[in-house]
């Protein structure tokens, strides 16, 4: 569902002092071209305003190194979820997540312990700046399902559903038999991997 190429990180460098940008570059193991981030959003406010540089401990062997085949050398799209879990906690504290929706990898998500980041430049009071939008999240989710969905190749009105996060117009019993008879999608709507129905 995501990719999650924490293990194969060597070293990056993310700049959010533009407000409304993240640019910057990772290297991974695994790619022989830097990887190169140009992302519309905002770090959360812990780091809001700053440049964080991160560090990997990455293996180089060649499992290692499969695990991004078909990853892009540049990343354009929208951020997710970017903090280094320090106070004011929007989003998770303890360890850095940092998430974004790639047009053209989908969605990207490294965790990280909090030593593996510097902060460089002081953060945006946060008296001064708004949470990040939960609202927004949500729609950058949705519309990555969406995606996923038009991949698929899935009927419209699963794309739409997911795009607008909207529920159908069609009776809940309806939807429920559609769910019950894709697997996929029912782990998908329901948020979670237990069975339902035989």
């Amino acid at each position: 569902m995501a990719w999650r190429p924490h293990e194969q990180l060597v070293e990056g460098e993310l700049d959010n002092t533009l407000p409304g940008k993240v640019t910057g570059w990772i290297r991974f193991v695994g790619m022989n071209e830097v990887v190169k981030l140009d992302l519309h959003g905002d770090f959360h406010r812990d780091i809001r305003g700053t440049k964080v540089c991160l560090s990997g401990c990455a293996r180089d062997d060649e499992e290692t190194r499969q695990h991004l085949e078909g990853f892009s050398p540049v990343q354009t799209g929208e951020v997710g979820d970017m903090t280094a879990g320090l106070p004011p906690s929007d989003y998770v504290s303890g360890y850095v997540y940092l998430e974004w929706y790639s047009e053209q990898n989908g969605r990207v998500v490294l965790e990280l312990d909090q030593d593996q980041i510097e902060v460089i430049g002081t953060p945006i009071p946060a008296c001064e700046s708004d949470p990040v939008s939960r609202e927004k999240q949500q729609q950058n989710m949705a519309a990555f399902l969406g995606g996923m969905a038009q991949e698929l190749g899935l009927p419209a009105r699963w794309k739409n559903a997911c795009s607008t996060g909207k529920r159908s117009s069609k009776p809940r019993k309806a939807r429920k038999m559609n769910l019950k008879n894709n697997p996929f999608l029912r782990r998908v709507w329901t948020g979670n991997h237990r069975r339902i129905g035989p």
